[in-house]
């Protein structure tokens, strides 16, 4: 469920994209993963909750990975290569780092008798280091009036329509900076 959730929290992205900012809509995939991970700690006795909890985590995933690469990208068209690295570095480095840091919090806890150890620790710190992440997103929105987001709204429901993100640089969508 994990994959199919990811592509489904991918396919949706450019529709509340149209509605939210780019960190309103990474704090919402942020939040989901959270909220999945933190599901997995009662896994153990509601077995049934697993696809669920996991399928909520790949929502997100998909979900913020839209919005971080629509917030990340929208810089002028001779830098967007470099971001475009500078993006994908961080996410695989993110990504190896995070794994690497939970699975050796797992380890290296495992049997030692403290309240939360092992696996269920792990997944204590991927929620936390999510919703940490996702209260970050949210105190990076500065307050904007009302409209001033109205192109990339409509920008974004082209975009919901199928329309390619280099859209939204050529119509000089405001992405890069926050809005509420």
């Amino acid at each position: 469920p994990f994959s199919l959730a990811v592509v489904v929290g991918a396919a949706v992205a450019p529709r509340i994209l149209a509605r939210r900012s780019p960190p309103m809509a990474a704090a919402a995939g942020l939040a989901a993963i959270a909220g999945g991970n933190a599901a997995l700690l009662v896994a153990p006795a509601v077995p049934w909750l697993i696809p669920i909890a996991v399928g909520a985590s790949g929502a997100g995933i998909g979900l913020s990975s839209v919005a971080s690469t629509t917030q990340g990208t929208a810089v002028a068209s001779e830098l967007q290569g470099t971001a475009a690295g500078v993006l994908n570095t961080a996410a695989q480095l993110g990504t190896a780092l995070g794994v690497a840091a939970a699975l050796l919090l797992a380890v290296s806890t495992e049997g030692s008798g403290l309240p939360l150890a092992g696996t269920p620790l792990g997944y204590a710190a991927a929620a936390l280091a999510a919703a940490v992440s996702a209260l970050l997103a949210l105190a990076s929105i500065r307050r904007r009036a009302p409209d001033a987001w109205s192109g990339g709204r409509a920008l974004a429901g082209r975009l919901a329509e199928g329309r390619s993100t280099v859209l939204a640089q050529r119509e000089g969508l405001p992405w890069g900076r926050s809005r509420g």
